[in-house]
């Protein structure tokens, strides 16, 4: 899919993804790990960050990690399945699919530009 051109500043993309799962070694008990994924779609600079949870909590500090990386906050934020965020409850280590549903358009989520703290 081709996109316009976006002004520096202008909007951030956001997407969690699988990576795998991983064994505590000291309970033994197995845990999925997600990336939470921002890039900036006119640099195509990128964080990255593995969580384990997909509640509301673990979004919200992905990113504000993300705007400290970037050094500040873009105009727009465009999600991709945005429906799924911040369902999962406080224990919960499981989501539905992380594919994009066929036809499915981005949502845009407006915030203000203003330096990350």
């Amino acid at each position: 899919m081709l996109r316009d051109e976006v002004e520096p500043g202008e909007e951030a993309q956001i997407d969690y993804g699988f990576l795998g799962r991983r064994t505590n070694p000291g309970t033994g008990k197995r845990h999925r790990i997600w990336a939470f994924v921002m890039v900036l779609p006119c640099s195509r600079h990128m964080f990255v960050r593995p969580v384990l949870h997909l509640h509301q909590h673990a979004w919200t500090e992905a990113h504000v990690a993300a705007f400290r990386y970037f050094g500040g906050v873009p105009r727009r934020l465009v999600p991709d399945k945005s429906e799924d965020w911040g369902r999962q409850s406080p224990t919960s280590t499981t989501r539905k699919s992380t594919s994009r549903m066929p036809n499915s358009q981005p949502t845009t989520v407006r915030c203000s530009t203003r330096p990350a703290h």
